[in-house]
């Protein structure tokens, strides 16, 4: 028995202490029998797993419960080197440049198979891949592993296509019996063409997570003259534990009206509007696919899908919630006529309401309405500890009738066998932590766990001799710390260290004393293993005792607790070793307390790492801004663009803009900086532009909640910062000034003391939704004369992103930077057959106090009609005299501003 333990090391190895540790590990499975070894011993030391080779013939991992491995290179196909096409930085869109880019195909293996799942990868010591139930980076891990293949490594399994074809050809192997992970052609450029360190955490008994989100189908929404919307990913099951993704993938109108009717179809996520697009709905009736858009959010987060627009009679918006693990199918063919069914109050979801109130409809393509389950991630399970022992017995062909586990009912998080040791030193490692021992007797291996009661008590008169106490009292030295090093899930795998801590005046408190297990364990775990192992080891610097008893003391085996009562004290000892000669049991002991191996202390919590930035680019939100201009260095014709992603892969986006509705795009623009975006909050009621309106509040949540609005001072207000648009219904805008602002948390910031219609843009109502965007960080596009009055369609692909993906906005270019304000204060009198009239303009730059006209400025036309006869003139200064003595009647006299792009700007009359 004890030579079966001892000779598989071609099954694990030596990872336990190396070559000298084989050897040792030999020895104490040959004396398995008569042997239990009284000292901690030494786990594999963490830090020296060996990081991923691909070295011929190393050993692959064996996994436990749920641990995390190296990978090992077992396959590499040949390094693909192309020539792309870059675009350097610049305003205008720069230079193109070549670069060289390297690309490869590999084979990482991972562990033995077969498993349940892999839970977790990182790459290069960052976490890429994270599958556990609850996990916030579903979105990124279904990104990082579209080009990869995991095997579980089933005995069933076949080879790998894409290998076949592209890295090892028609020999390929199956691997079975060993997970691993196919990588297909992966950029490396940036690694000059070397492979990536992979670490994987594997679950060798996973089970799906299951979560319960409503079954596919189709969610609609009637609205009347004024459209109308729901939210989406509110109504997913158990927002707080931000499970999988929304998807919106296909929006569907049906117009009931007459004529065509031109609607604006937008989408919002946390407020803040990603996609706005005028689409026109034909009137027949049937069902028009007019839009396809992917947002991805977190499920709970707040997506609202609607349309604008004046309308005669009504709208049908169908959308289609999907989740990350459902793929796309189309909800109804184009053309197909409906047949909503009332969505009645579910207990999940409430009751979906457009804006007006209507209850929301559904058109279920199959089951009746109600939640199914969808698998969102992977759990992995916990090992036992008699079946880890077992296990080891069995690849030494010790089958499991004489073995017994029977008192190994602990369960192992998780233990990693990752190199060369033998079954006997990989059994050693679990008993320090899990306080068991071992022992061979009645013809078979036993597994005890310690801290049972004592067998007997025995006194002088049952022993041969006087028993032998080796160690001197001046000798003996308690430690008076114990650490123990353990390999921690929650924080990565990395090696941490739990203390246990004993103060006593005895100066023989001195030292410490480390043990460092192979097993993964919580804090909890490791605080009381670590406190049970400080006590036994102050229980055993007390020392080895020997004695010697008869022959009818032949019951007593290694592992059996006696007591020990000489000169009127007992002594509790443990047996660690027996020897019969000549009628005589030799028993050699350690002194043992009973309550060392119970804790109840608790660990310190430890936090939990900072996940990786997102990884996902996510879509930009796109402002086009056609107002006044705000400064004179801006004095031409031009409008105002700002972009901004909410996405952590976001790092910046290029401007694209047609002339020909989408046909062909050319780069306008191409910038890192995000500007400052977000959407109203509440409602805000209309004011007057002439006064400093103290009694509104903007409540405006951005869209990047890391950006901050800061308070000004009064110098700063009166010198126009704080400028800041929000859009109207129409898309035109309204500019205004804020001084006070108020960090109400999670990106909403509220607004004070304001200034309202500043450029001439109107004081309107605006609400809930409405765009925001803050001035300073938005950025100035030179336009041409011939785009005036024509329709520019713009859209923003974020870098790294395809343009196909980008929404698309579309506007009537007005030229509003170069349009002329109203005079105002317009006055006339008719004396002696001829009209004065005076005014006063309304300069657009310079200051209140001292206007300048534009370059772009020509003067005033005024035009005086009785209804018969008409005069215009035009005048540089604001004043003009007028013949109308062949007039009769009342007058008309109008007065407009002229600019040399845009001409005329708009009229101001009296009439006398």
């Amino acid at each position: 028995m004890g030579q079966a333990l001892g000779i598989v090391g071609a099954a694990v190895g030596y990872y336990f202490g190396g070559p000298t540790g084989a050897q040792w590990g030999y020895a104490i499975g040959s004396a398995v029998g008569g042997m239990v070894d009284p000292t901690v011993v030494r786990g594999p030391s963490i830090g020296e797993v060996a990081a991923q080779t691909s070295a011929e013939g190393s050993p692959r991992s064996i996994i436990y419960g749920v641990a995390a491995c190296y990978g090992n290179v077992i396959a590499c196909g040949p390094a693909l080197k192309t020539w792309e096409m870059g675009e350097q930085q610049g305003k205008g869109g720069g230079a193109k440049t070549e670069q060289e880019a390297i690309y490869r195909s590999y084979v990482i293996r991972i562990c033995e198979g077969p498993i349940g799942a892999i839970l977790r990868v990182w790459q290069d010591d960052k976490l890429v891949y994270d599958v556990r139930g609850g996990s916030l980076m579903l979105a990124e891990s279904a990104q990082w592993i579209a080009n990869k293949a995991v095997y579980l490594g089933t005995e069933d399994q076949v080879p790998d296509v894409f290998s076949v074809i592209n890295i090892s050809g028609p020999d390929t192997p199956a691997y079975r019996g060993t997970a691993y992970m196919v990588v297909g052609l992966e950029d490396l450029t940036d690694r000059r063409g070397s492979l990536p360190q992979y670490r994987f955490e594997v679950a060798v008994s996973a089970s799906e997570y299951m979560v319960t989100l409503p079954k596919i189908g189709t969610l609609l929404v009637t609205g009347g003259t004024t459209g109308g919307s729901f939210v989406s990913g509110a109504y997913f099951e158990d927002p707080s534990k931000g499970l999988g993704n929304v998807w919106l993938a296909d929006v569907m109108l049906s117009n009931g009206d007459a004529l065509p009717v031109t609607v604006q179809i937008y989408v919002e996520v946390r407020g803040a509007r990603l996609f706005s697009r005028p689409l026109t709905v034909p009137a027949d009736g049937n069902v028009r696919q007019l839009a396809q858009i992917n947002v991805a959010a977190p499920v709970g987060t707040p997506i609202r899908v609607g349309f604008e627009g004046a309308m005669a009679g009504s709208a049908i918006m169908y959308v289609r919630g999907l989740n990350a693990s459902q793929s796309y199918e189309p909800a109804l063919e184009e053309g197909e006529p409906f047949v909503p069914v009332l969505l009645p109050e579910h207990p999940r979801f409430g009751v979906i309401k457009d804006d007006e109130g209507n209850l929301g409809t559904a058109w279920l393509p199959s089951a009746p309405w109600g939640p199914e389950e969808i698998a969102m991630g992977y759990i992995g399970g916990p090992a036992s500890l008699a079946a880890i022992v077992s296990d080891l017995h069995a690849r030494c062909d010790v089958g499991a009738d004489v073995v017994d586990v029977s008192e190994l009912t602990d369960e192992v998080q998780g233990v990693v066998l990752a190199g060369e040791y033998t079954a006997a030193a990989a059994i050693d490692a679990l008993r320090a932590p899990y306080k068991f021992d071992r022992s061979e007797h009645d013809g078979k291996l036993w597994y005890p766990k310690r801290g049972k009661p004592v067998v007997a008590t025995l006194t002088l008169d049952d022993l041969v001799d006087v028993p032998d106490v080796q160690r001197r009292e001046q000798a003996i030295e308690y430690p008076a710390k114990h650490h123990l090093f353990f390999q921690h899930a929650d924080s990565g795998y990395a090696v941490l260290k739990a203390t246990s801590m004993r103060s006593s005046p005895d100066v023989r408190v001195v030292g410490e004393a480390s043990v460092q297990v192979p097993v993964v364990l919580s804090s909890d775990e490791a605080a009381r293993i670590t406190s049970m192992l400080h006590k036994v080891a102050w229980a055993e610097a007390d020392g080895e005792v020997k004695l010697s008893i008869p022959e009818s003391w032949l019951w007593l085996v290694a592992s059996n607790c006696i007591g020990l009562s000489l000169r009127g004290q007992v002594s509790r000892l443990r047996i660690d070793q027996v020897d019969d000669a000549g009628g005589v049991r030799a028993l050699t002991l350690r002194h043992d307390r009973q309550s060392a191996y119970t804790s109840a202390v608790s660990g310190i919590p430890i936090p939990a790492p900072t996940l990786p930035p997102s990884t996902i680019v996510g879509s930009t939100e796109l402002a086009v801004l056609d107002i006044p201009a705000r400064i004179d260095s801006e004095d031409d014709l031009s409008y105002l663009v700002s972009g901004a992603g909410a996405s952590g892969g976001w790092y910046g986006w290029v401007l694209q803009r047609s002339l020909d509705a989408g046909a062909t795009y050319s780069q306008a623009l191409s910038s890192t900086t995000p500007g400052v975006l977000g959407a109203l909050v509440d409602a805000l009621p209309a004011a007057s532009e002439h006064y400093t309106d103290t009694t509104n509040t903007v409540r405006v949540q951005l869209l990047r909640r890391s950006q901050v609005l800061e308070d000004l001072t009064d110098q700063q207000f009166l010198a126009e910062e704080g400028a800041f648009a929000l859009q109207n219904a129409d898309g035109s805008w309204e500019v205004l000034q804020y001084r006070d602002a108020t960090d109400e948390g999670g990106g909403v910031f509220a607004l004070r003391t304001l200034h309202r219609g500043r450029l001439n843009t109107g004081a309107s109502a605006h609400a809930a939704g409405a765009r925001f965007v803050l001035l300073e960080r938005a950025q100035h596009i030179t336009a041409q004369s011939a785009w005036l009055g024509q329709t520019l369609t713009h859209r923003a692909p974020s870098q790294g992103q395809a343009a196909e993906l980008a929404a698309v906005q579309s506007m009537v270019f007005v030229g509003r930077s170069q349009r002329e304000w109203p005079v105002v204060d317009l006055r006339g009198a008719v004396a002696a057959g001829v009209l004065t009239l005076e005014w006063a303009a309304r300069h657009r730059f310079g200051t209140d106090d001292a206007p300048v006209a534009s370059i772009n400025f020509l003067g005033f036309r005024v035009t005086v009609t009785d209804g018969t006869t008409t005069r215009v003139s035009e005048t540089a200064a604001p004043s003009v005299a007028v013949d109308v003595g062949d007039m009769a009647g009342a007058l008309t006299a109008q007065v407009v501003a002229l600019n040399r792009i845009t001409g005329a700007g708009p009229v101001t009359s009296i009439t006398l």
